[in-house]
């Protein structure tokens, strides 16, 4: 590995069940998510507690490009189906850095196949996604992502609301998502700006995305300025309030 590129991984907990059947009857569901083992064909082997460290794996595994022309900043985002054999598919980048290094990424991920135990519903192994991410930086200086990301988020809704220039915003909010793909309120207004540009699908996916993090007060309490006014806000506004029903 390059000593000039600086990893660190973050985990997150599987965002949903596939093939779960509805039912209206109000039964306590137990969920677990699928866990990392580190054990080569753990499911043939005596059940171990997942103790492994999945970000040690991919330090240990990853092979940074050689990324020296290029200065490289950014969390990548993977999601994955671990499935009842414990193989995995599915791959899907929702937060893309660089070509290279995302692929470098997957591959790593796909070479850990064996070595999780599925996620379990009510005892029951069951096709699980998985969201895992992973923050590059090409420098040797350490780098503080969340203020990056706070200050895109400023700058951007500035360019929007006070300056009228949506293009320019679009893009302090894709360098916002690119440092921190998990800040709700940019995921929030980068929906907003991309409507205004007349990129509705593209909004809607943004608000998709802030849904499957948790939502956010659809009050902008986080800005001193109206946004009412913008094209997208009663379509937002609207998707929220059907989730609170």
């Amino acid at each position: 590995m390059k000593n000039y590129a600086i990893f660190l991984i973050s985990m997150f907990l599987s965002i949903g069940v596939l093939g779960q059947n509805k039912s209206t009857e109000l039964l306590e569901v137990k969920v677990t998510p699928p866990a990392f083992s580190g054990i080569e064909n753990v499911l043939l082997n005596e059940k171990i507690p997942a103790t492994s460290n999945f970000n040690n794996y991919v330090m240990q595994n990853f092979e940074a490009p050689d990324n020296n022309k290029a200065y490289t900043i950014g969390t990548l985002v993977v999601q994955f189906v671990v499935n009842p054999s414990g193989e995995l598919t599915d791959f899907e980048i929702v937060n893309s850095v660089d070509r290279r290094i995302d692929q470098e990424f997957i591959r790593v991920i796909k070479s850990s196949e064996g070595m999780w135990y599925p996620g379990n519903n009510n005892g029951n192994a069951v096709a699980m996604t998985k969201e895992v991410a992973l923050s590059f930086n090409s420098e040797e200086t350490e780098i503080n992502f969340d203020k990056i990301a706070q200050r895109s988020f400023i700058k951007g809704s500035k360019q929007l609301l006070l300056q009228n220039k949506p293009k320019r915003a679009l893009k302090k909010f894709d360098q916002g998502i690119m440092v921190n793909p998990y800040d709700q309120s940019l995921y929030y207004m980068r929906g907003l700006c991309r409507y205004e540009l007349g990129q509705i699908e593209d909004a809607r996916q943004d608000w998709m995305r802030l849904k499957s993090l948790g939502g956010i007060d659809v009050n902008p309490y986080f800005l001193a300025e109206d946004i009412s006014h913008l094209k997208g806000y009663e379509e937002l506004t609207s998707m929220f309030m059907e989730k609170q029903k």
